[in-house]
C-alpha cells in the first residue's frame, strides 16, 4: 500500500515532468495551479487503484479544505 507523502511526492515528480519545476512536497498542496493538476492525478490514480482509496481520498479532502480557504482577487 503507498503512503500519502508517497503519493505526494509522485505528484510533485509527475508535476515537474509536466515543467512545473518549482512545485515540492510542501506547495502541492497549497499552489492553486500545482493543486488542480495534482486533483486530478490523484482522481485519475483512484479510479485504477481501489486499494489507495482511503489515502486518496484523504488528499483530495485536504485539496479541497485548502482552496476553500483562498479567498477571490
Amino acid at each position: 500500500m503507498i503512503t500519502i507523502e508517497e503519493l505526494v511526492t509522485l505528484g510533485v515528480k509527475k508535476l515537474r515532468k509536466f515543467g512545473y519545476t518549482h512545485v515540492n512536497e510542501q506547495n502541492i498542496l497549497t499552489d492553486e495551479v500545482y493543486r488542480v493538476f495534482f486533483e486530478k492525478i490523484l482522481k485519475e490514480r483512484l479510479e485504477k487503484n481501489k486499494e489507495e482509496q482511503e489515502d486518496i481520498s484523504h488528499l483530495l479532502e485536504k485539496i479541497t479544505f485548502n482552496s476553500s480557504n483562498i479567498s477571490p482577487p
